[in-house]
């Protein structure tokens, strides 16, 4: 091999080692190179939370499982665009979102629920569910029928006020009965005085820390937030916005398994995520 020929082959190496530099410190830094856009962007991420075992799909394609770091999952470096992730279990009821992914981001579903449907598990959901139902917080505008289709607990006249609260989360000091429903109108009381909140109001319910409050007409179902939330969809004080609206009367609605999913009693059960960030997510039962 000559003189000229080395000198070549060396710069040359010189070369493929600075690009291959480049490309690592590139990747590392969270960008990828785009063959749709013929240019590097920078990578997002979706990050998932789970209450149970899941399989991760991402457009159809398996990623993984949820069950190896408490039920948590992340996905790194995706180029910016829309991606439609799906949680599989057998014997569980699905779930499945279209997501936004943005440069320098990450998509957080930290409050993910799925349920076991076989028929040794179901019955004891629904007894949880029936449970939840007869709560003494629950404030009712009058007592909630029973429906003749499906027996389940009648619900006992309770007071239209709600129970005593003196503290927000926050530790903001709140006032003996912050919620008052009166002749279908919700009422708060904000700085000494009583102000109209909702109008057509069949019931409600202060979420278990009073950070949120859900209530009900004949078919809308809506849910206020009483604090700041931190975490994705973040949300302010002061936030109202309606979850769904039921083809059929809603008789009672409860907030199940924490203040981020509800569970509605309007021609059978259904338990409704609040999130509806790619599509919302509900659980017939």
């Amino acid at each position: 091999m000559s003189k000229r020929t080395r000198r070549i082959l060396f710069y040359f190496a010189i070369i493929l080692f600075m690009g291959a530099c480049f490309i690592a410190i590139t990747y590392a830094q969270g960008y990828k190179y785009s063959f749709r856009e013929k240019e590097f962007q920078r990578t997002g991420a979706i990050q998932l939370k789970v209450n149970d075992d899941a399989k991760v799909f991402l457009d159809d394609e398996l990623q993984g499982s949820t069950s190896l770091f408490g039920n948590s999952y992340g996905i790194d470096g995706l180029l910016p665009g829309t991606y439609v992730v799906r949680l599989e279990r057998e014997g569980f009821t699905p779930w499945q979102k279209t997501m936004e992914v943005h440069e320098g981001f990450v998509t957080s579903f930290s409050r993910i629920i799925i349920l076991p449907l076989s028929e040794a598990e179901a019955p004891k959901i629904l007894e949880e569910i029936e449970e939840i139902m007869l709560a003494d917080d629950i404030i009712t505008q009058t007592p909630s029928p029973t429906p003749s289709a499906t027996p389940r607990p009648t619900a006992t006249p309770r007071s239209t006020r709600s129970p005593a609260v003196t503290a927000s989360a926050s530790g903001t000091p709140l006032p003996d009965d912050l919620f008052i429903l009166e002749n279908k109108i919700l009422y708060i009381h904000q700085n000494g005085t009583l102000k109209q909140y909702a109008v057509n109001v069949e019931g409600f319910q202060l979420s278990e820390n009073n950070r949120k409050i859900l209530w009900w007409g004949n078919r809308d179902l809506w849910v206020g937030w009483l604090n700041d939330t931190d975490y994705q969809p973040y949300k302010k004080n002061g936030d109202r916005e309606p979850v769904l609206k039921f083809a059929a009367p809603i008789e009672r609605a409860a907030w199940f398994r924490g203040e981020d999913h509800i569970v509605v009693d309007s021609s059978g059960f259904k338990i409704v995520e609040l999130d509806k960030r790619g599509g919302q997510n509900i659980i017939r039962l």
